[in-house]
């Protein structure tokens, strides 16, 4: 796995550090567009260049560092990486950001057969700006044979996704009654749509079923919510494979799960 993970060896052309636990704040700032400079501030001595959030959003509860080279990356990593860095009390949780060039050779990679597989050319975020939905495959270990399995583990997702909202929006050292939760808040809420399947399929058509059975789409209040879910759980707002770490994660098999965006359900229908 080429993920967050603190053995890797990073792709040495990264030059960006995911950071999270903004929301933690509980002034407010670090988590609006107005906390950038005082997060630059605090990765200066490291030698960065910027600080990134999802663009739609007006609250984030994490941010992309960027920096001039790989090393000062690997630097800040090195020293932040297992207490973290304390921005205005708060402490920030620093991991290597998903790189893109991971992604896409991941992405690009080729079938067992040995033909490169360019079907699923993927969307970034930037062309996904419409969209508020994520596209799920399931790990290639997990097979869904039936209609009833499908639904089930579609909505283990769903619950996670919104659960992971709260969670980000949830303030530090709230209690419960303090949370703002999906059933009270529609921004949160998050619907599944799974691929339509034939129950008079001939038998050659089983395999396909299979692997149609595998695969969804989440569906989102909105974009910056849709990107936030992403961004949590696989460390990166154009998505990939999910973080071996991924917070409240529901079942062990779902290591390797792929999130990526999708179009919006007007443009698939």
């Amino acid at each position: 796995s080429n993920r967050n993970d603190d053995d890797d060896v990073p792709d040495p052309d990264n030059k960006s550090l995911f950071v999270h636990g903004l929301h933690k704040d509980v002034t407010g700032t670090l988590q609006s567009h107005q906390g950038n400079p005082v997060l630059l501030q605090a990765f200066q001595r490291y030698a960065a260049t910027q600080v990134r959030k999802p663009p739609n959003a007006p609250t984030s509860s994490f941010c992309f560092v960027d920096f001039s080279t790989h090393e000062q990356a690997r630097q800040c990593w090195t020293e932040c990486r297992g207490n973290g860095i304390t921005v205005q009390g708060v402490i920030l949780e620093v991991k290597w950001a998903s790189s893109g060039n991971n992604s896409r050779k991941r992405n690009n990679h080729d079938n067992e057969d040995g033909t490169a597989n360019k079907r699923h050319k993927r969307l970034t975020e930037a062309e996904a700006r419409d969209s508020s939905t994520i596209f799920f495959k399931l790990p290639p270990g997990q097979m869904v044979e039936t209609v009833a399995e499908q639904q089930a583990i579609g909505e283990v997702l769903r619950l996670w996704m919104e659960r992971t909202l709260e969670d980000a929006l949830a303030p530090e050292g709230g209690g419960e009654e303090d949370r703002v939760t999906a059933a009270d808040e529609p921004g949160l809420r998050v619907q599944i749509s799974l691929p339509e399947n034939d129950g008079n399929a001939k038998d050659s058509d089983q395999h396909q079923q299979q692997q149609q059975a595998n695969y969804g789409f989440l569906e989102f209040a909105s974009h910056a919510a849709a990107s936030m879910a992403l961004a949590t759980l696989t460390g990166s707002t154009d998505g990939g494979i999910l973080l071996p770490d991924a917070p409240q994660m529901p079942q062990k098999d779902l290591e390797g799960l792929r999130l990526h965006w999708g179009h919006g359900k007007k443009q698939r229908d």
